[in-house]
């Protein structure tokens, strides 16, 4: 676990309140250019997702199945990984907040965002992304704190996404020409940052991870989306997303 000191005057215990965080749901939606029901439920979920941004985010993975996806081809090892994790069987497939809901991509809709929405988490976190000066290697800087006791086999995922792919032509053959968040790479791969087995209020980590950059389209439209997981329960704790949440370090330490 790693700890910050931001003040050197802070040689004691600092007493706080803690109590859980609003939660920030996921999507992680696989999806296929060349699958036709995808074509037809994408509309509604992109909807969904416009709508809500402070209830909702998403991270979209692109299988090799059932045709040619261009996007698979650029990371098809750690899209693999995900279908396996979930046992996804075929495209459309949404998976919300990990075991939360998982199955057809039309068998939910905002009600079941605004149940799970309700539901505290146990994490406050905060994410960054950033370029270099030469605009070869992106950086993800993620900031996790407990706000109550938490435990059990978790880890922490950075995505880098590409916010919006636009094609002139359809890349594959369900007509589509613009995809959303979709997933180029994990960070720092499909087994993310392993965390400590418990953690209690105001323990926090940070994990920050680089990238070269590959196959990316427009670097103007990469973005990442972090998560932290129970990797046994596959029950997500806590989602942020570096559009809406710059990074913040916490303002209260703990000392044990």
């Amino acid at each position: 676990m790693k700890k910050i000191l931001l003040s050197a005057i802070l040689l004691f215990a600092v007493t706080a309140i803690y109590s859980q965080s609003q939660r920030l749901v996921l999507l992680e939606e696989f999806t296929q250019a060349s699958c036709g029901p995808c074509a037809t439920a994408n509309p509604a979920i992109y909807s969904l997702l416009n709508a809500n941004p402070t209830k909702i985010t998403s991270v979209w993975y692109h299988t090799n199945w059932p045709g040619y996806d261009p996007m698979n081809l650029h990371n098809p090892t750690e899209v693999a990984a995900r279908v396996g994790f979930y046992g996804v069987t075929y495209v459309p497939w949404s998976v919300l907040d990990g075991n939360y809901y998982s199955g057809s991509a039309t068998g939910w809709n905002i009600n079941t965002v605004n149940a799970r929405y309700a539901v505290p988490s146990p994490f406050t976190m905060s994410l960054q992304a950033s370029l270099n000066a030469t605009n070869d290697t992106i950086t993800v800087t993620m900031v996790a704190e407990a706000t109550t006791e938490v435990s059990g086999s978790m880890n922490a995922q950075n995505c880098v996404i590409e916010k919006n792919i636009h094609f002139n032509s359809p890349p594959g053959s369900n007509g589509e020409k613009d995809f959303k968040n979709v997933m180029k790479k994990m960070l720092p791969g499909k087994d993310g940052t392993m965390l400590p087995a418990s953690m209690e209020a105001g323990d926090y980590i940070i994990v920050q991870e680089s990238w070269k950059l590959a196959n990316v389209y427009d670097i103007n439209q990469l973005a990442a989306v972090a998560f932290i997981q129970n990797k046994t329960t596959k029950e997500i704790h806590q989602a942020v997303n570096s559009t809406t949440k710059p990074v913040t370090f916490p303002t209260t330490m703990t000392s044990r």
